[in-house]
């Protein structure tokens, strides 16, 4: 199955505890892509920022502009959250790497871009091949934010030009990432 295949489950999904993030059809039955990340969530509640890594520098976060791509809601409401706290305010989200290049291409600047590795529309390496061939954009750092780790991943972020993987549910990683990356002195 092919990710372009995949639906995204919102409407199909919305308010149900077992959240689904993606739907596709086998023949003549729907099939139901579970939302890993949210299982993640639910068992690592340890993740979030610390007190002191939190709070910190709030001021210069804010002036960078981040794109952020991450198709399961529950993880979204925790990346924006996490994010937020740690002064990174100037942050559009999207739930669909397609959606996100669309709006890359109107953006005039962006400092840094954090995405998830399967999703709807584009993933996580079609939207970096995208990006890296866009004049525009194809210097900016892009950090690869993702539960799945593997030889073939990492060979593939090196193909497609990723910057660096970052491994979910790892909140405190991901802001030294993002501020080395964005230029934020720590």
């Amino acid at each position: 199955m092919n990710w372009s295949n995949v639906h995204n489950a919102d409407e199909i999904a919305a308010g149900s505890e077992a959240q689904a993030t993606g739907t596709f059809m086998l023949e003549d039955k729907s099939i139901f892509l579970l939302d890993y990340e949210k299982m993640i969530m639910d068992i690592a509640s340890e993740s979030s920022l610390s007190q002191d890594e939190t709070y910190r520098y709030v001021n210069e976060r804010e002036q960078k502009m981040v794109v952020a791509i991450e198709d399961s809601k529950t993880m979204l409401v925790v990346l924006r959250t996490q994010l937020t706290a740690a002064g990174y305010t100037n942050v559009q989200y999207f739930d669909d790497g397609r959606k996100a290049f669309e709006a890359l291409q109107r953006l005039n600047h962006c400092d840094l871009i954090v995405t998830d590795l399967e999703m709807p529309g584009l993933t996580g390496h079609q939207l970096t091949k995208y990006i890296r061939d866009d004049q525009t954009h194809k210097a900016v750092p892009i950090v690869l934010f993702s539960a799945i780790e593997s030889e073939n991943v990492v060979e593939r972020n090196d193909e497609v030009g990723v910057s660096t993987q970052v491994s979910k549910p790892n909140y405190e990683q991901l802001i030294r990432v993002m501020d080395s990356y964005a230029t934020v002195n720590v």
